[in-house]
């Protein structure tokens, strides 16, 4: 009966991928078939094989997408009772998440690249790494951290950024892969910041303290969104607040002097109000749209900074004199037409 239901179930999902009920029947044959772990594994990762046949053709079904998520949790209960035991299994055990994780990853590269802004790609991708991360907590909750699984997580956050870093260059528009990669920037910060992270990858990370960490890793992602071509895509702009946000919570977490403005702070005000400001203020020759949404990108920073402590020891005179003259300058500009709403409430906040 098992395998009449799978054939059944494979020709009609072929035909419908989103039929509910057929992946809810092929569910319930693999929980009742379910014998050793080992021969568990075989067959979910035989499941995991046809949905990727399946994904060849139709690669933006929910429920197809929500049935490898159920696959993966079964594949990680599996797992993970080696990964938390204090025992010789426990290398192999990181050594199959990781390849798990590593095979998912690809897979939702491989859809995202065939059919572009893929929503399911990319959200089951950032599902991967919660997983993932998940296991890190459970094993510094349960004081069981190990560097494995330490390096495994480290690795694969640190190919993510590297990865989505190359994406973004040929995908200007993915909207996807940029809140992605804000994803992947915060977690990398929480692993690279906790001290037995720290401890067990000093090698890698070559930094003595945990700001230092942090710095160098939201600096080398400013970096890359300001380096970005594409001033007229809208994504471009988006990674920009994205970074620019890992910025200021820095500065809020480690840098309040209410005497003096910390150099970094100041080289950040620079950068991203006084040079935006000056460049798509001064010069005509700007794209309108470049120009509309570098401006909207200088308000909103300032915006950021007016909602925060950061407010009580920057520039405020200087900065608010530039704000005044972004509004007015937006207001003015055809790009922002059906934004009108957006000005209306700037002006009212500055």
């Amino acid at each position: 009966l098992a395998s009449r239901i799978f054939s059944t179930t494979t020709c009609l999902l072929l035909v419908c991928p989103d039929h509910s009920t057929a992946w809810a029947d092929r569910r319930r044959v693999l929980l009742r078939d379910s014998n050793a772990k080992e021969e568990e594994e075989d067959i979910l990762q035989k499941e995991l094989g046809f949905c990727n046949l399946l994904f060849t053709q139709h690669s933006k079904a929910p429920s197809s997408w929500a049935h490898r998520k159920w696959i993966g949790k079964k594949l990680i209960n599996l797992i993970s009772e080696n990964i938390h035991a204090s025992n010789i299994n426990k290398h192999d055990a990181t050594t199959k998440l990781q390849a798990w994780a590593i095979a998912e990853i690809d897979t939702c590269s491989m859809v995202a690249e065939k059919y572009p802004k893929n929503y399911h790609a990319w959200t089951h991708r950032r599902w991967v790494l919660q997983m993932i991360f998940a296991q890190y907590q459970e094993a510094i909750q349960k004081n069981r951290i190990n560097l494995p699984l330490v390096g495994i997580v480290f690795q694969i956050l640190k190919n993510e950024l590297s990865t989505t870093e190359n994406w973004m260059k040929t995908h200007v528009t993915d909207h996807s892969a940029v809140h992605y990669r804000g994803q992947v920037l915060q977690l990398s910060l929480v692993v690279r910041m906790h001290p037995a992270s720290m401890e067990m990858l000093k090698n890698e990370l070559q930094l003595e303290t945990k700001e230092a960490t942090a710095w160098n890793l939201i600096s080398d992602s400013m970096a890359v969104a300001r380096s970005s071509r594409f001033k007229s895509y809208e994504v471009t702009w988006i990674h920009r607040r994205i970074c620019g946000l890992a910025c200021l919570n820095y500065f809020l977490k480690n840098h309040i002097f209410p005497s003096h403005i910390n150099p970094k702070l100041d080289e950040f005000i620079t950068m991203e109000i006084r040079d935006l400001a000056a460049e798509y203020l001064a010069n005509d020759n700007n794209c309108p749209k470049s120009k509309m949404l570098a401006l909207s990108y200088v308000l909103w920073i300032i915006q950021q900074m007016k909602r925060s402590e950061l407010w009580k020891i920057c520039p405020t005179e200087e900065v608010t004199s530039l704000a005044k003259e972004v509004v007015n300058t937006l207001a003015c500009c055809e790009a922002t037409v059906g934004n009108v709403w957006r000005i209306m409430n700037n002006r009212g906040t500055i």
